[in-house]
């Protein structure tokens, strides 16, 4: 079937699932700002005056009374999520991208072994987290680089590394060829899934910088806006103290 219509980037997508957010804010906003110029704060600690306002006017404002110490918690929590996620996309991404370019420019091939147990806890039975939990193997293979023994070195020496990787083929292996680092002994990963984390991210390399630097744009404009929001709703609950 053809497509109607194109699908949406993931800059689109991250901006349309945060507009109602936005808006949540801003009412939240809207309510610190006109928290002060209710009447019922300025009769607080004189519940006659506060009595006789009521019967004078009739009912108090009916607007819902939200707690500026929830609405500061709202704020400080998406303010550190936000966070979290520009840190991620700004500087862990990055780093492991030049991390995959290294292994695929300069490591060097070896023959090592993979093993993978299939995990027999309750992530098994649980298809949605098991679809999005990564899956782990555990490689073995001798180094061929030379090690010190006391003043001379052995060229001759080889020694076994044994250690846990994420894998995207969840299935035992022999003879396969593992990438490892210069001078990282332990830097081993199957070639294979080097191969495919490349891949994941070079599909799309022209517009790869681009579409994550408006990501990571979005995520600062969120960065500000809880920041100055939080600093807002502390300025007012600091005007509600003092009009006590």
């Amino acid at each position: 079937m053809a497509r109607l219509a194109p699908a949406l980037s993931h800059l689109s997508q991250l901006i349309l699932a945060t507009i109602p957010l936005f808006f949540v804010l801003c009412y939240f906003l809207v309510l610190a700002a006109n928290r002060p110029t209710k009447q019922y704060y300025q009769y607080q600690d004189d519940d006659v005056a506060f009595q006789e306002m009521v019967d004078a006017d009739g009912p108090i404002d009916p607007s819902p009374i939200i707690d500026l110490d929830y609405i500061l918690y709202v704020f400080l929590a998406f303010f550190v999520l936000w966070l979290c996620g520009a840190v991620y996309i700004g500087i862990f991404v990055p780093k492991r991208h030049k991390l995959i370019d290294a292994y695929v420019t300069e490591s060097q091939s070896i023959i090592g072994d993979v093993k993978y147990t299939p995990r027999r806890n309750l992530r098994f039975f649980c298809s949605l987290w098991k679809r999005f939990s990564p899956e782990y193997s555990i490689i073995t293979y001798r180094h061929p680089d030379p090690v010190e023994d006391g003043i001379t070195r052995n060229s001759d020496a080889r020694y076994v590394v044994t250690k846990k990787v994420r894998t995207y083929q969840p299935f035992s292996r022999e003879k396969v060829a593992i990438s490892v680092l210069p001078g990282l002994p332990r830097s081993g990963q199957p070639q294979s899934d080097i191969e495919y984390d490349f891949a994941s991210f070079t599909d799309a390399k022209s517009g790869r910088k681009d579409r994550a630097r408006g990501i990571l744009n979005v995520m600062l404009f969120w960065i500000v806006f809880t920041l100055l929001g939080s600093i807002f709703i502390c300025l007012q609950m600091n005007r509600l103290d003092g009009s006590d």
